[in-house]
C-alpha cells in the first residue's frame, strides 16, 4: 500500500513464508491459548490472588496484540505480494492510522505489566513482612490502568504518521508519510520509545528478577550475585545457618503461588508442595527472559534501520530477514506466556482440569 517499489522475487516469498504464513500460524495458535488462559485465570481461587491479576491482564494484553499483529502481518504480506495494486479504502486508513498505534500500544502494555509482574515477586521475596499490605488488588489494577493509558499516550503521534491517497494509475489507495516523520523531532521520537517502551522496562524486568533470585538464595543459605560491601551492610545481611522461614513467608509463598505449607501434614506432602512452589518460582525467570531477548533484539534492529545500513541493496535484504525473524518472536513472546503458565504454576493446570470436568459434565447434562 506504499507507493509501488521495485520488485524483489526474494523478499516476496521471504514475505509470504514469514508473514503469511509463520505469523498467521502464531497467532492463531496464541490467541486460542490465551483465550483458555483467561477462563482460567477469571475463576476463583486465582482471581483473589494477586499475581494472578497481573497474568490475567498480561494474557488480555497478549490476546489484543496478537489479534492487531495478525493483521499487520497480513498487510506486510500484502505489501510485499501486491506492490502495484493498492488497497481498499477501509484497510487503507486502518493501516495509516490505526494499525501502528494499536499494535504497538498492546506489545508495551504486555511489557510493562511484565515488568509490574517481576516487582510483584521481588516485593515478595525481598519484603515479605510489607507484601500483603503493600502489593494488593487494587494497587496492581491501578499499575496496569496507568500502563495501558501511558501506552496510547506514547503512540499517539502514530496516528498522523500517515495519510491515504488515491492512486489513479493502479486504482487503489496507497500511503504516504507525512513530511513532519523525515525530521529531526520525529528520529528523536523513535529513540524515545526504544528506551521507554523497550530498553528501560528489559533493564528493569532484568534487575527484579537478580533481586528475585538473590533474594531465595539468602533464604536457602546460598549467596549468589554478591553485592557490594555498602549494600551488604545495609540490606543484604544473610544468616549464617538456614532457617525455616518465619509464618508470615508462608503466607507470602500461599498468596504468590496459589499454594502454600498447608497443603498436606505429612512431611511427602509438604515436600510436594515446596516442590510445586520452587517450580512456580521459574514461571517469572522463563517470561522475563522471553521479554527480554525479543525487546533487546527488536531495539538492535531498530538501531540497524537507523544507521541507514537498510538502505544498500544488500543490506535491505538482510535487514528484512532479521527483521522477519524478530517480528515473529515477538509474536512468539506473546503466544507462548499462556503455556510457560501452564508449564510452571499447578494452580493454572488444575483450573484446567476443573475447567474441562464441568464441560464433561455440561455435555452429559445435554
Amino acid at each position: 500500500m506504499e507507493p509501488c517499489p521495485a520488485s524483489d522475487v526474494r523478499l516476496e516469498r521471504l514475505a509470504h513464508a514469514a508473514y503469511g504464513w509463520c505469523s498467521q500460524a502464531i497467532c492463531a495458535v496464541g490467541v486460542v491459548a490465551n483465550l483458555a488462559n483467561l477462563l482460567v485465570l477469571r475463576r476463583p481461587p486465582l482471581r483473589a490472588l494477586t499475581v494472578y491479576t497481573y497474568l490475567l491482564w498480561l494474557s488480555v494484553a497478549d490476546l489484543f496484540g496478537l489479534c492487531f499483529c495478525s493483521v499487520f502481518a497480513y498487510l506486510l504480506s500484502q505489501e510485499s505480494a501486491h506492490p502495484c495494486t493498492g488497497a481498499p479504502l477501509a484497510l487503507a486508513f486502518y493501516a495509516a492510522h490505526l494499525n501502528k498505534p494499536l499494535t504497538n500500544t498492546c506489545l508495551a502494555s504486555g511489557v510493562w505489566i511484565t515488568f509490574w509482574l517481576s516487582a510483584n515477586r521481588r516485593v515478595a521475596v525481598t519484603r515479605p513482612t510489607s507484601y500483603l499490605a503493600e502489593e494488593t488488588g487494587d494497587v496492581a489494577f491501578l499499575r496496569i490502568a496507568c500502563t495501558l493509558a501511558v501506552s496510547m499516550t506514547l503512540f499517539m503521534p502514530m496516528v498522523f504518521q500517515s495519510q491515504v491517497e488515491l492512486d489513479e494509475e493502479i486504482g487503489g489507495y496507497v500511503l504516504r508519510q507525512e513530511a513532519f516523520t523525515y525530521t529531526t523531532a520525529w528520529m528523536v521520537y523513535q529513540w524515545l520509545l526504544q528506551v521507554v517502551v523497550r530498553l528501560l522496562p528489559a533493564a528493569g524486568i532484568l534487575i527484579n528478577n537478580v533481586l528475585v533470585v538473590r533474594g531465595l538464595a539468602a533464604r536457602a543459605g546460598v549467596q549468589v550475585f554478591p553485592a557490594p560491601a555498602a549494600w551488604r551492610r545495609c540490606c543484604c545481611s544473610r544468616p549464617t545457618t538456614q532457617v525455616a522461614p518465619p509464618p508470615v513467608i508462608e503466607l507470602v509463598e500461599s498468596s504468590v503461588y496459589g499454594t502454600g505449607a498447608s497443603d498436606g501434614s505429612s512431611p511427602r506432602q509438604r515436600r510436594r508442595a515446596s516442590g510445586h512452589r520452587l517450580r512456580a518460582a521459574y514461571m517469572l525467570p522463563a517470561i522475563s527472559a522471553l521479554t527480554i531477548i525479543s525487546n533487546v533484539f527488536s531495539a538492535l534492529l531498530f538501531v540497524w534501520a537507523a544507521q541507514g545500513k537498510m538502505k544498500l541493496a544488500k543490506g535491505y535484504t538482510s535487514y528484512q530477514v532479521w527483521r522477519a525473524v524478530g517480528n515473529n518472536l515477538e509474536l512468539f513472546t506473546l503466544a507462548a506466556n499462556p503455556f510457560l503458565n501452564i508449564l510452571f504454576s499447578r494452580e493454572i493446570r488444575s483450573g484446567y482440569r476443573r475447567l474441562l470436568l464441568e464441560h464433561k459434565r455440561c455435555r452429559r447434562s445435554d
